[in-house]
Parts: structure tokens; C-alpha cells; sequence
């Protein structure tokens, strides 16, 4: 087989293929600080993906472009959530360089349909044609194998945060283009009436009945964790992927936890 039929060979999406291997990953938020280094940085640190947020964040879509070229450069997944999720704003973070888009609240199946047609290539979807770009590794090559290569190593995810999504997850998964699920379990919690419990009985139930669903359906699933201890229960239950808490909370944790023991060091309230 020649290198033209083998096809192009594009940088690896490191989450989907350990997912796919029935691995567990780990990452982190990022939504503050606008430089590619804090991507640099928590891969250095060992993670196997970055969420990248514009949903609630400032980040630009040049920012969010440097940054995956970077998380791409350092073998990290980078996975953006957009703030938009029309077929045009879609497709353009996947041509500079994202290697996954997750969608907050799904609720109806038309989401999922939409989603798939924004972030993958015909006939599979609607995505729009562009050559050389980020998303393609600046690589040209023959078109169909390029657009197949490049859809091998789209993730497509699904945030679920409500009573909803969580009874209609089966009808949501039924089309079979899901990759993963992240339970957003703040806003989940918030709708089934329990604001911010994110481990009350109800929640837990609804993680529960969320990681069933998904198991029959061959979609692996992930949460937000802010302390080991919680990481290991999700991951017992059957979470495969844990996420922790943006860039600027753990910095701010850090930085409260190292001033108030030097201020207890030097006797200041």
C-alpha cells in the first residue's frame, strides 16, 4: 500500500482513542487565562485532554485556535465547547485545530443531529470543505481519504444537565453518532431542584441511570470532579473520564492555600 492509500497521518486524538480502548482519561477546564502555555503546561502535567470554554468565557476564536494548535503539538485532545452551536461557528473551530466539540444541555435528538451535520463531512454530515487547514495538520492530500482521516478523529460529545436529557438519553444516543457524554452535574443538579449538590441522592440517581444508558449504547461517560474522593466513587460507578475544575479555580486554590499558612507562619489573622 502506498502512503496515498494508506492516507494522510494526522496527529492522534489521544481522548478518543483511549476511550475507544476501554481506557480511562483525565483533563482539565480551560476558560481564563489566554495564552497556549496553560495548555503546555497541563500537558506537562500528564493530561489526556483539555475543554476548552467559550460558552461562559472571553476567549476569543484566535485564542482558542493557538490553543489547539498547541494541545495538538503536545499529543493533548483539545475539546472545545462552543458558545454557539450553528453549523458555521462548529465547523470553524474544527478547521483551526479542534479535535472534538461538546454540546452543553442536549435535550432533543434534532441537537444531536445538528451537531453531527456541523462536525462531520459529507455524506456523514454537512461540514463545510476547506484544504490544508489546522484540522488537516496543514497536510493536502486526496480529498476523500483527507475528509475520512479527519472524521476518524472528530469526537463528538453531548453535555447532559437536566431531568430531560437524562430520561431521553436513549432516543439522544439512538442515532449513533455520540462519542461521550459529559454530565454537567452542577446544572443537573440545579435542575432536578438541588442547586450545587452535585452528590445528593437524586443527583447520584440521575449519574447513575445516565451511565446504564450510555454503557448499552457503547458511549463512554465523564464529570467534573473537585476532590479524589469523589473522582474515585464517579469512577467506580462507571465514569470513564474525570475532569478537573478550570485553570483559574485551581490557581486560586492554591494561591489561598500557600498565603494563608505563610500568614499563619508570620502570626497575621
Amino acid at each position: 500500500m502506498t502512503p496515498e492509500q494508506a492516507g494522510p497521518q494526522l496527529a492522534p486524538n489521544r481522548m478518543k482513542d483511549r476511550l475507544e480502548a476501554g481506557q480511562s482519561v483525565f483533563g482539565v477546564w480551560i476558560d481564563a487565562m489566554r495564552t497556549p502555555s496553560i495548555v503546555r503546561i497541563a500537558a506537562t502535567a500528564g493530561v489526556d485532554f483539555v475543554f476548552i470554554d467559550m460558552e461562559h468565557s472571553s476567549l476569543s476564536y484566535e485564542t482558542v485556535g493557538d490553543m489547539c494548535e498547541m494541545a495538538r503539538a503536545c499529543g493533548v485532545t483539545p475539546v472545545v465547547r462552543p458558545f454557539t452551536t450553528d453549523i458555521a461557528s462548529v465547523g470553524r473551530l474544527l478547521d483551526i485545530g479542534a479535535q472534538g466539540v461538546m454540546y452543553p444541555d442536549v435535550r432533543e435528538v434534532d441537537e444531536v443531529l445538528a451537531a453531527r451535520d456541523a462536525a462531520f463531512y459529507p455524506p456523514r454530515g454537512r461540514r463545510g470543505h476547506t484544504a490544508a487547514s489546522a484540522a488537516q495538520d496543514f497536510q493536502s492530500g486526496p480529498g476523500e481519504l483527507m475528509k475520512r482521516a479527519v472524521d476518524e478523529r472528530t469526537l463528538l460529545a453531548v453535555q447532559v444537565e437536566s431531568r430531560q436529557g437524562v430520561e431521553g438519553l436513549d432516543a439522544l444516543l439512538a442515532p449513533g453518532d455520540v462519542g461521550f457524554i459529559e454530565i454537567g452535574r452542577g446544572d443537573l443538579s440545579t435542575d432536578l431542584g438541588h442547586p450545587g449538590q452535585t452528590r445528593h441522592p437524586e443527583t447520584l440517581e440521575a449519574v447513575d441511570a445516565v451511565i446504564e444508558t450510555a454503557t448499552r449504547h457503547g458511549v463512554p461517560v465523564g464529570t467534573l470532579c473537585t476532590r479524589l474522593d469523589d473522582a474515585e466513587d464517579m469512577l467506580r460507578r462507571g465514569m470513564r473520564s474525570i475532569v478537573y475544575p478550570n485553570e483559574r479555580n485551581l490557581l486560586l486554590s492554591l494561591y489561598t492555600e500557600t498565603m494563608s499558612a505563610l500568614h499563619a507562619l508570620a502570626g497575621r489573622d
